[in-house]
């Protein structure tokens, strides 16, 4: 559960990931700059210093050609540097195993061709190119061999291949040149491939947090948009953050003051319109006693009843009452297993199915009317047989109040939660009701964070759904 809520907070449909996502790419666009940058620059550093090792090497010929033999292995020694390595031997280098042969001879070529071409004073002269390995022991002290006798010099171009560049000078001696190519040794290109993918991968988390971090006002907004929607009661929003969410916020509290404040004046008016119709129908069941009639001070009296139920009913709606009653911890399938036990004592078949328990949060009284009022249509409505069901599922609880009546007409099933709206249209007392049940039942739903719908059953008769979220507040 924990893995799937982190994979939603991550999913580019939201601020979050989008903002992830957009840092990700601008990441990948830099890196891919930055690595054709550096190959661009290393591969024009490279040719520069070919070119440059190149002349310097014919120059080194020229020069030792000139030197007495008892000098050339002094001058070489002093010549050679971390770039480029002079020794003076009698022999050419060794030369490639057999299966290397045809590469190290195209090699060899195509050096020649250089030569050639570049530089006149080797030109005709014999020469042996010998590429190193990386891992070549026998080639694996260079600077020792190098420089005899003395501590061998840093390499400064570890990451490239080195290659073994032998040629003749006028009286037959051979001088051995170790030169720097341009290709990379695998240790490290890895080493460097390690680098920028820790890197990337600690920039990416970097990303990830502060989007989140950034877009966590937007999430608090939403929440507390939900509260409002629930509770109009509830606390008023943090000002704080960025200056755009700041003034959000500073609006959203300023809308729930007036809210507030508007639904506070409906109340007072109210309460006001409420006493005065009570006193009109006191006064006037007060004078239907003195009806002489017993059968018209009946009626009138049963008129004035039906009267005052309305009256009671449509200010409870209007008010809200069943939003004033505080929020607890309870057992719905309990509720429900009661409700039923209840209506079978009076004889009604109304049976329940769920499981033993189903904690959630609500309003015990307000939602017992509710499930009563759905009861109680079922059974006046739905041919006296009804079933309440309670499934867990999705986060949810599923309430299901069936019965095996002949139903609604499809173009009536949402108008019935319409305050005042009947399918049956008389207002007598044998049909009951003044039509306000359903939206009353519809409405505890929704300020617990729920709904209610209606719907045709397959097999017959009507289904009321109903669901609640499990943690609902």
């Amino acid at each position: 559960m924990r893995r799937h809520r982190f994979l939603n907070r991550l999913h580019v449909g939201g601020i979050a990931g989008r903002l992830a996502l957009i840092l990700m790419l601008l990441l990948a666009i830099a890196l891919a700059g930055t690595i054709g940058w550096y190959a661009k620059d290393r591969t024009e550093t490279a040719r520069q210093l070919l070119d440059h090792t190149a002349r310097r090497t014919e120059q080194i010929v020229v020069l030792l050609d000139r030197t007495p033999m008892a000098e050339r292995r002094e001058l070489a020694r002093v010549i050679s540097g971390p770039t480029l390595g002079v020794r003076i031997r009698s022999h050419p280098p060794r030369q490639a195993h057999d299966h290397e042969h045809d590469h190290h001879e195209d090699l060899q070529r195509g050096i020649r061709r250089f030569v050639d071409r570049n530089l006149p004073a080797l030109r005709g002269r014999p020469m042996v190119i010998v590429p190193l390995d990386d891992d070549d022991d026998d080639e694996g002290k260079r600077g020792r061999v190098l420089h005899p006798g003395g501590p061998p010099e840093p390499d400064l171009t570890p990451s490239r291949r080195k290659l073994i560049v032998a040629t003749t000078l006028t009286d037959g001696t051979w001088v051995h040149f170790l030169v720097s190519t341009d290709r990379l040794a695998f240790r490290w290109a890895f080493r460097g491939l390690f680098w920028i993918v820790s890197t990337g991968l600690l920039i990416i988390i970097f990303a990830i947090w502060a989007a989140r971090r950034a877009t966590r006002p937007l999430r608090e907004l939403a929440m507390a948009a939900d509260r409002l929607g629930l509770d109009v009661d509830a606390p008023p929003l943090d000002e704080q953050g960025p200056r755009e969410l700041r003034k959000t916020a500073t609006a959203f509290n300023r809308m729930q003051t007036r809210i507030k404040r508007l639904i506070d004046d409906r109340t007072l008016m109210l309460a006001a319109l409420s006493h005065d119709l009570k006193t009109i129908l006191t006064r006037l069941r007060l004078r239907a006693e003195f009806i002489e009639d017993p059968d018209q001070q009946q009626r009138a009296i049963g008129d004035i009843e039906d009267m005052q139920q309305m009256v009671d009913q449509a200010l409870g709606f209007i008010r809200g009452d069943q939003a004033t009653e505080a929020i607890t911890r309870i057992d719905l399938a309990g509720l429900l297993r009661d409700l039923a036990e209840d209506c079978a004592t009076r004889g009604q078949d109304v049976a329940f199915d769920g499981p033993e328990r189903f904690p959630v949060d609500g309003r015990p009284v307000a939602l017992k009317r509710a499930v009563g009022n759905l009861v109680e249509n079922a059974l006046r409505y739905g041919g006296g047989e009804v079933r309440l069901l309670l499934v867990k599922g999705g986060g949810r609880a599923t309430l299901t109040v069936a019965d095996n009546g002949p139903g609604l007409p499809e173009d009536e099933l949402d108008k019935v939660f319409q305050p005042f709206y009947r399918v049956e249209t008389s207002r007598n007392r044998e049909t009951g009701g003044s039509g306000l049940g359903l939206a009353l039942a519809r409405d505890v739903f929704r300020r617990l964070g729920g709904d209610l719908a209606l719907a045709n059953r397959d097999t017959g008769g009507l289904a009321a759904t109903a669901w609640l979220p499990e943690n609902s507040s």
